[in-house]
């Protein structure tokens, strides 16, 4: 999951496209196991970005 933070700071890659090369298949799945490890959602890490 650290690699899925390096890859969001990445304002190109979309969340979706994150979760499809980590191997998940439902972005939903990749945001519920992404909050659960950061107590963030990928979305709220990427404003905490900017």
């Amino acid at each position: 999951m650290s690699l899925a933070k390096d890859m969001l700071k990445n304002p190109r890659w979309s969340i979706d496209n994150v979760a499809r090369n980590l191997g998940f298949t439902q972005t939903s799945y990749f945001c519920k196991v992404f909050r659960k490890e950061f107590d963030i959602t990928p979305k709220g890490y990427r404003e905490t970005l900017k």
